[in-house]
């Protein structure tokens, strides 16, 4: 795309997007303490929507907050919305994931911040 990507050229209202989980983190949606996901690229901006199969049937996601951090913002601040009760217990599925980089601290990463909505028909 000439004079940008789709994230500074889209102006019209939700788009729907792919995130992929792993069935933990599915199982960390269906009890609801996870609002976020990190990943070494941007997925979306805010406002684009995803939907996610959980035992409970189809939920519906979207993103209120998209941000670029280093990977030390969201193991210290921001592993309990990934789902985990302790920063290490997060560094262990970061490192599981991520077996060249680790844990590398300074590694800027999109924090992707999401909330449950209603399915719009």
């Amino acid at each position: 795309m000439v004079g940008g990507d789709i994230y500074t050229q889209r102006t019209w209202e939700t788009m729907k997007i792919d995130i992929n989980f792993m069935s933990k983190s599915r199982h960390q949606l269906e009890l609801g303490i996870k609002t976020c996901t990190t990943r070494s690229r941007r997925l979306g901006i805010v406002g684009d929507c995803f939907f996610v199969l959980l035992s409970t049937g189809t939920k519906r996601y979207e993103l209120t907050k998209v941000i670029k951090v280093p990977l030390s913002t969201v193991y210290h601040y921001y592993y309990k919305q990934e789902g985990y009760s302790t920063k290490e217990e997060f560094g262990r599925m970061w490192i599981t994931l991520h077996p060249i980089r680790r844990l590398d601290m300074k590694w800027l990463v999109w924090l992707h911040i999401f909330k449950e909505t209603p399915r719009r028909v």
